[in-house]
């Protein structure tokens, strides 16, 4: 599922299942995966080719920034999105490198701790600067391919967090963010280490986590034999989520300054809406409010 990462709004949306027809050179799960999500906004980019048939709206002005998890990532990815003029921010898998494990590239050469344990030297390492390395790419008229920037940050104090990224870089430098907890006289203030990779992929990707609790606390289960209920309670709480961001969109007049108000919370809009479903008749051709 593509989506917005402030509006939730979903752009595109694939189901996951073994009917799909293999594509040589794209075995993984989720690269796979992603490729299908690009070929499903292509249309949806100004000027961009489409179907006759197709009706969305074109509403991007350039291709957008993507955010991926590491079940998604890869060089493989990374390329294509390149090639493209997409950007994109991910973290990276080791298994998902190019070469490796048929003898030209030894999992020894890499930064790589599991279950890293906080002591006195990833303290210290949280001072240094994260390792970048950086590739640009070239155009290819003969194929038509952009010409792009691969990045690739490491920190010294994690071993085991890399995050890649295409065109989505201008400079990665160390600097630190202020958390804090509590309230009061109890409130505690902290610093963690933050550069330029990670605040985009923290700041984007927490997307994902914000609406996987908005699917959660809806709540569209029953118990059914049938297995293609599933599918379609969870198309249904996407559908909720999407209204009640479009509602909450309006209240804020920029669509209509007539429309500005102070929106409802999404459990009171979720008990409107159903009483609205169950006495709204087909003819009147108009839902009420």
């Amino acid at each position: 599922m593509l989506l917005d990462a402030r509006r939730r709004y979903v752009y595109a949306y694939t189901p996951r299942h073994k009917f799909y027809k293999q594509e040589k050179g794209w075995t993984c799960t989720g690269p796979v995966e992603v490729k299908r999500m690009i070929e499903l906004i292509n249309p949806l980019i100004k000027g961009s080719p489409k179907d006759e048939n197709d009706t969305r709206r074109q509403v991007f002005d350039d291709p957008p920034h993507i955010t991926l998890d590491n079940f998604f990532s890869g060089d493989q990815v990374l390329q294509y999105l390149g090639e493209r003029g997409y950007q994109a921010t991910m973290t990276c898998r080791r298994d998902r490198l190019q070469e490796l494990g048929q003898g030209k590239l030894n999992k020894v050469f890499f930064n790589y701790v599991e279950g890293r344990t906080v002591d006195h030297r990833s303290k210290v390492a949280r001072f240094e600067q994260p390792i970048v390395a950086v590739k640009h790419m070239s155009a290819n008229q003969e194929t038509g391919t952009r010409a792009y920037t691969l990045t690739h940050c490491t920190f010294q104090s994690t071993g085991g967090i890399n995050i890649s990224g295409v065109n989505a870089l201008c400079e990665v430098g160390l600097y630190v963010r202020e958390r804090n907890r509590g309230r009061g006289d109890n409130k505690r203030r902290w610093a963690i280490e933050m550069n330029e990779a990670r605040d985009t992929y923290l700041k984007t990707y927490s997307a994902v986590d914000k609406i996987d609790q908005t699917l959660l606390n809806y709540n569209i289960n029953y118990q059914s034999w049938k297995w293609w209920h599933a599918p379609m309670r969870h198309a249904k709480a996407i559908t909720m989520s999407m209204a009640y961001n479009i509602y909450v969109q309006c209240c804020e007049g920029g669509v209509d300054p007539e429309w500005k108000m102070k929106p409802v919370t999404s459990t009171r809009f979720k008990q409107e809406l159903s009483l609205q479903m169950v006495t709204y008749k087909a003819w009147n051709k108009k839902y009420p409010g």
